[in-house]
């Protein structure tokens, strides 16, 4: 027997953490909301921001309670069952999910950015060079592997796993970006 899960099984694990962390964001919105339109220094702009998230975390969350719904009711019967739904990259409502989380993922580097550019402003504008190549880098990733995912094989089935060597590129190259805007934005404090 092989140490891999199965992806009915995964989707399971993942609904049940992702609603743990989305009550958690919710929690952080509202919060968020207060100070951002009540506090001391009120900010309409990042309160727009604020929202851009919410909607992309609360759509992310619907999704995939759509596609749990989908794969263990409406296609159980089906021949694969539930584990071929899950493990079809080229479903439309995988796809739509995505396109969410990486447009939050965007998002959230994008406001990195920001946020050294405003802190090394004064300073230095050529501080946030680095991290905007990154921040253009995983833009270009994120974009070849959606090409990639339109563009793999025909029909369910296709692993998720084919597409290992962009993932891998998202994650890096996000968490590069994310340690060097910090290290820049928090060393101009």
């Amino acid at each position: 027997m092989s140490g891999n899960v199965a992806p009915d099984t995964a989707a399971l694990f993942a609904i049940a953490f992702e609603w743990g962390l989305y009550g958690i964001s919710v929690w952080m919105f509202f919060g968020t909301t207060k100070e951002l339109l009540f506090g001391i220094s009120q900010n309409h702009k990042m309160m727009f921001i604020a929202c851009l998230f919410f909607l992309f975390s609360t759509s992310h969350a619907i999704i995939d309670l759509i596609r749990i719904k989908i794969g263990f009711i409406d296609k159980r019967e089906n021949p694969g069952g539930p584990a071929l739904y899950f493990s079809d990259v080229k479903e439309v409502l995988y796809f739509i999910r995505s396109l969410f989380y990486l447009a939050q993922t965007l998002l959230a580097d994008a406001v990195v950015v920001y946020r050294c550019h405003t802190v090394w402003r004064p300073i230095s504008r050529w501080v946030v060079f680095v991290p905007s190549t990154f921040w253009i880098c995983l833009s270009g990733v994120l974009y070849n592997l959606g090409l990639a995912t339109q563009h793999s094989g025909t029909g369910p089935g296709v692993e998720i796993f084919v597409f290992a060597k962009w993932v891998n590129a998202v994650f890096v190259l996000s968490l590069h970006s994310s340690r060097c805007k910090c290290a820049v934005g928090y060393t101009g404090c």
